[in-house]
């Protein structure tokens, strides 16, 4: 039993990873706006420092993480049916917190590079592209990778950690990485921003 409970925990982690990927993709881009879940995330892309309410996000947890737990102690009863719906809410925290750290904290270490690099491209260069933030074997799959030489990255939107304040330049250390476009701001910015993110088009 301990090891069913262990591959039952793992295949509601991977679960979440596909989940998150396809959301991603087929419920918050394809849906250009159309659903509650693709506005606010492409409300993201337009302003890359906004994330939806953490308890709006919980909420919707709690009901899936449900649904999942009671269909799951139906087919296979409770240890393995609560195994998997464990596995698959842990895995769906650390990815809130791994993908808010990715705009907001620099990157510590080659994994840290890697998937800031992956995320980045998706907000910044190709946004129907890299859609998977916590493993992205699953763009590998569908065929959705794309890892650009450099990124470049609007001046407004760059995130804190990449540029040097006084400067406004990316830091040394990020530099072989990104790039920085500076544009001169129209006090229609805000509405470009939002069009071009409610297109699947990336900021310019």
């Amino acid at each position: 039993m301990t090891w069913g409970i262990f591959i039952a925990f793992s295949l509601g982690a991977i679960g979440w990873t596909f989940a998150e990927y396809a959301i991603h993709n087929w419920v918050m881009h394809c849906g250009k706006g159309k659903n509650e879940f693709s506005r606010q995330h492409l409300n993201h892309h337009a302003d890359p420092n906004f994330f939806a309410p953490l308890w709006e996000k919980y909420a919707t947890e709690a009901i899936v993480v449900s649904a999942l737990a009671g269909i799951g102690v139906f087919l296979a009863g409770w240890p393995l049916g609560l195994a998997f719906a464990a596995g698959f809410s842990i895995c769906y925290h650390a990815y809130e917190s791994l993908h808010q750290g990715l705009h907001t904290r620099p990157p510590r270490g080659p994994i840290g590079r890697f998937l800031r690099r992956h995320h980045m491209t998706h907000h910044f260069v190709a946004p129907m592209k890299n859609q998977s933030v916590s493993l992205p074997i699953w763009d590998v799959l569908f065929g959705s990778r794309l890892a650009p030489k450099k990124i470049v990255i609007p001046a407004r939107h760059a995130m804190s950690w990449l540029v040097d304040p006084e400067s406004g330049e990316i830091r040394e250390e990020y530099s072989s990485d990104y790039g920085i476009r500076k544009t001169t701001l129209s006090g229609r910015q805000k509405e470009l921003d939002h069009d071009a993110a409610f297109s699947n088009q990336a900021l310019v």
